[in-house]
């Protein structure tokens, strides 16, 4: 039985970890980035196999594999093994196979070819008064006797440990992508807990805006003129249709509803980042409405606020799975 021998580049991590075993430490399914790093290495039959894996942000799943041109056949393998860990993200793996030492050469002798040599020594012995026969060193230099050659490199075996490496290389870079994505999950909350906020002060406000209107309505018309009788009515009826202008109770409720259903997204985990983004594009949208329908100098400047906001989320987002 083939011994394979198996190398962590990390020497503080003892045991391969797999993403079932971080997913049960952190007791969640967490969000992943789309940034990471992973490296291993392995040997059998004096061949190392080098395995490094990167990934940054990309829209799609960008999968390129760099091998030597005579492992080209293996690339499939390799992408149908990634495939398994990154469904989001430009990934690209350096693969390097090469000697560690050098193998004793594989000597084949002809029996055929020999025999044939010395059977042919013997006539010409017989044949002339004197020859002799071809002794053992000169009968191996004759052509044909012996052939000299490389020892073969069993494929099998290195594609066995070549496929064990590269998927020990991607569990560490899934590894690393989401401790990442942990970090980014509570930044991210944090964010959203905050614009959360935003959005009640927001909405606090808007429900004195029409008072405030009708206040500064009534001293404008005292101040044109202490004798102006003021229509309650009509003055009602403005109000009114300056509520109904302004109203953004609507915009509200569908930002609370973005808002809550990204606060689920995050928590539920997974490939996440493209509804993540829609989301925020659709709290920018109900944002700006907001921002042209409130004629209040409070609410445009909360609105500014929250903007900003979005906008922050928004980057980091670029970088979530």
């Amino acid at each position: 039985m083939r011994e394979i021998r198996r190398k962590q580049e990390n020497p503080c991590q003892k045991h391969t970890i797999s993403v079932e075993w971080y997913s049960s430490k952190v007791g969640m399914s967490v969000i992943a980035s789309m940034t990471g790093f992973g490296r291993a290495e392995g040997e059998c039959f004096g061949q190392r196999v080098s395995v490094e894996v990167r990934s940054v942000n990309h829209r799609h799943a960008d999968i390129v594999i760099r091998l030597g041109r005579e492992w080209l056949f293996a690339e499939e393998a390799l992408r149908k093994i990634a495939t398994n860990y990154v469904m989001r993200g430009r990934l690209e793996a350096f693969v390097t196979i090469g000697r560690i030492r050098e193998l004793p050469p594989v000597v084949t002798i002809h029996q055929t070819a020999a025999s044939q040599w010395a059977e042919a020594a013997r006539q010409i012995a017989d044949m002339v008064s004197g020859a002799e026969g071809l002794s053992t060193w000169q009968l191996l230099q004759m052509e044909g006797v012996v052939t000299i050659s490389e020892p073969e490199v069993e494929s099998e075996a290195v594609m066995q440990l070549l496929a064990t490496v590269f998927d020990d290389a991607m569990q560490q870079l899934v590894l690393m992508r989401r401790e990442e994505g942990d970090r980014l999950c509570q930044d991210l909350l944090s964010r959203l807990h905050s614009l959360m906020a935003c959005v009640a002060q927001i909405d606090a406000r808007a429900g004195l805006v029409p008072d405030e209107y009708k206040e500064r309505l009534q001293r404008r018309l005292l101040s044109l003129n202490d004798n102006v009788m003021i229509d309650d009515a009509r003055l009602l009826q403005e109000i009114a249709l300056f509520a109904d202008r302004s109203s953004i109770v609507e915009e509200i409720v569908r930002l609370r509803a973005h808002l809550e259903s990204m606060e689920q997204t995050l928590a539920g985990g997974g490939c996440c980042g493209r509804k993540l983004d829609f989301l925020l594009q659709e709290m920018q949208r109900e944002l700006n409405t907001i921002g042209a329908k409130a004629s209040d100098l409070w609410i445009a400047k909360s609105v500014i606020v929250g903007k900003t906001i979005v906008e922050q989320i928004r980057e980091q987002v670029q970088n979530v799975e």
